[in-house]
């Protein structure tokens, strides 16, 4: 996605780029996550598929929509799954939390 300044140059609409990004990554997770379920799997063995298969695609879009150096992408990706995996699990926890809550 390019957007035009005011200047004529170009330049990158990072939010745009960030929304595919979060977009295609969530769409691809969650199919990744259906499949595994679907397939009856150890619990062990659906994990380190999800993990790996998921962290496999998020470097190579990072890589293709950003279009990063090998070592800079491995970097980014790593960093924005540990903070996905991080807000998940307080996402998680709220979750837990109000669904106790409610029960009481």
């Amino acid at each position: 996605v390019v957007a035009q300044t005011q200047g004529g140059k170009a330049m990158q609409a990072f939010f745009a780029n960030h929304v595919v990004l979060a977009a295609h990554f969530y769409s691809a997770w969650y199919t990744l996550s259906v499949l595994l379920a679907l397939a009856h799997l150890p619990g062990r063995a659906a994990a380190t598929i999800g993990l790996l298969g998921s962290g496999a695609y998020l470097f190579a879009t990072v890589r293709r929509l950003f279009g990063q150096r090998l070592a800079w992408a491995l970097v980014s990706s790593l960093c924005l799954y540990a903070v996905m995996l991080v807000l998940e699990l307080l996402l998680a926890f709220a979750a837990g939390w109000w669904v106790g809550r409610a029960a009481v």
